[in-house]
């Protein structure tokens, strides 16, 4: 069941009374809509125009939203903090002042890592490369863990919880997180208000969600204690580049960034959905074969070089030469696939020869195939 609304487009904090009265009216008056229990105004109001809430104009707003809370429903502002300095405004505490006294709990969405000086160009980390994944150092409530970082997840997640509970708290629901394998979702609660740090590199308010399942461990594969993997919240504000060979990221400042001229590189549109990075390329399964377009997600936690799903394309089929392997885990469970070679991977005006290539099955990537143009 649906039990969150968010109001945004444009800005709800800004929305008329009468307008908002609409859409919320019908949630307090239909018995069919007793399982809507939050909903939540997207707004930036407190930063840029505090004033809004303050002007006596918006007493009939905090009357709607009253009667929102007389009949069970928490409504939650989701601010818009990026520093400290923006809640030096009086005019913005003063508005805050006034929905609290109302009753209205305040949150900031976060906007993922940022410079704590922004006044530097970059900043280098280190990694380890263990099994062709990138592992990272995050301090997170300022406890050292260990993170895949993986380009092809949109949520922060942590594994064996009942390692972590002494780190995390502000556990408020309970979520169903599903993934490659074959099994069913697994069970997680997320954890909300978290600060992550990476040397100059931070983040506030972060969601984590927190796997249940104690059995799910990839340390014993990685040789190091893995505590979870985190993708979309580092690559969603910073540039970044990977050297492979030294083992460093590069994080770049957006602010100060100039891209240098590479005459041998070749820039490659990327599509994003759902958070997660795709890139057009092509295959060529046999010599004779004709090159097929293909959209592949770009995955820095896989450690194999190349996945193809079987049937995507009706040309997508594995050749006659392969042999079946275990691939990996996913949060659904173990997957599996054939291991075969095909004739070339086209990218923009670069191909690979005879890269080695899994080709997985309908059921094991039953939710990745969501995005129908992969």
């Amino acid at each position: 069941e649906v039990t969150d609304i968010l109001i945004t487009g444009g800005d709800a904090g800004y929305m008329p009374t009468e307008r908002l009265k609409a859409y919320l009216a019908p949630i307090m008056e239909d018995p069919e809509l007793m399982h809507i229990r939050n909903i939540r105004i997207a707004s930036r109001a407190l930063t840029y125009e505090p004033s809004v809430v303050v002007n006596q104009k918006y007493d009939g707003t905090l009357e709607l939203f009253k009667n929102l809370i007389d009949h069970g429903i928490q409504v939650i502002w989701m601010a818009h903090f990026s520093t400290p300095k923006e809640f030096l405004n009086i005019h913005t505490l003063a508005a805050i002042r006034r929905l609290r006294a109302n009753r209205i709990n305040i949150r900031s969405q976060s906007e993922g890592f940022r410079m704590m000086n922004t006044m530097k160009t970059y900043e280098d980390i280190r990694f380890q490369f263990i099994n062709n994944l990138i592992v990272i150092p995050i301090q997170v409530n300022d406890k050292k863990l260990n993170f895949i970082l993986d380009s092809g997840v949109n949520k922060t997640i942590v594994f064996n919880s009942s390692r972590v509970d002494t780190i995390l708290s502000n556990f408020e629901y309970k979520y169903k997180l599903k993934g490659l394998g074959k099994g069913l979702p697994v069970n997680a609660v997320v954890s909300k208000n978290n600060r992550f740090k990476i040397n100059n590199l931070i983040a506030v308010n972060k969601n984590v969600y927190v796997i249940l399942k104690d059995d799910f461990d990839l340390s014993s594969k990685m040789g190091i204690t893995i505590h979870g993997v985190i993708g979309y919240d580092i690559f969603s504000n910073l540039i970044l580049k990977i050297n492979y060979k030294s083992k460093k990221i590069r994080f770049y400042n957006p602010s100060k960034y100039k891209q240098k001229k590479c005459s041998k590189c070749e820039v490659l549109p990327l599509t994003i959905f759902q958070k997660k990075p795709y890139i057009d390329a092509s295959v060529k399964l046999t010599n004779n074969s004709k090159k097929i377009p293909i959209k592949m997600l770009i995955d820095s936690g896989g450690s194999d070089a190349v996945w193809l799903f079987e049937y995507s394309n009706e040309n997508i089929v594995t050749p006659v030469n392969f042999f079946t392997d275990f691939l990996g885990v996913g949060l659904s469970g173990t997957v599996y696939g054939k291991r075969s070679r095909i004739s070339s991977l086209g990218l923009g005006k670069f191909s690979l020869n005879k890269p080695t290539v899994s080709f997985l099955d309908t059921l094991s990537t039953k939710d990745a195939r969501k995005f129908n143009k992969r």
